[in-house]
């Protein structure tokens, strides 16, 4: 059996002011984002990864770091380039509001198998779910049998942890979206069929 604990960053200033957080704008944690993740890392502690994975964004790292600084035994962080955040183009580090006349705003947070980025030189949800899942493809075999911990990005998460949970696109966006420094964790035996153990859990 294989659990992978998934991991969104820890709030960011981007994230507290209302703007929209990609793959390109990558701003550091605030104070709250430090400690909630501190107090992510002190319950997870006691659990021992085969591997720890990361985006290669500064907050997704930064996150990583601190909850292996608790951790019984610490791993070191591998980069993999797949896990990194939805490419939202010119949206990125805008204030979310400020876009909201644009004709594929609610197709990107309402239906994102219509949702076109073209005209923002933005990613695709098909696209994002499919570096995803190749991405898990190879972590899964590398770590079958064990925990693996991966610290990534609100968009990337949901979308990869239901199309793993069978969802299609068009079911993406219909839960809210993850907290940052939240935990969900699924379990799978085979890499194919994936069980929700933990969704989107806060510790405050």
């Amino acid at each position: 059996m294989t659990q992978f604990y998934f991991v969104r960053h820890g709030e960011t200033r981007t994230n507290s002011e209302g703007r929209f957080n990609g793959a390109t704008v990558d701003t550091p944690l605030t104070t709250e984002g430090i400690a909630k993740t501190i107090l992510l890392g002190e319950n997870l502690k006691s659990v021992e990864f085969s591997e720890v994975y990361a985006s290669p964004l500064s907050r997704a790292l930064e996150t990583a770091h601190l909850l292996m600084e608790n951790n019984s035994k610490p791993r070191e962080i591998i980069i993999k380039e797949e896990l990194r955040e939805m490419d939202l183009g010119s949206w990125d580090g805008t204030i979310v509001s400020t876009n909201q006349n644009h004709p594929q705003f609610d197709n990107y947070f309402h239906h994102p198998e219509i949702f076109d980025p073209s005209s923002i030189g933005g990613e695709t949800y098909t696209h994002l779910i499919q570096r995803g899942q190749r991405v898990l493809q190879q972590i899964y075999n590398k770590n079958e049998n064990n925990n693996v911990l991966i610290v990534s990005h609100g968009i990337f998460l949901m979308s990869v942890m239901k199309y793993l949970l069978g969802e299609s696109i068009s079911e993406i966006r219909n839960t809210p979206m993850i907290s940052n420094c939240s935990l969900t964790i699924l379990e799978t035996r085979n890499g194919q069929i994936y069980k929700k153990i933990q969704w989107n859990k806060t510790f405050d």
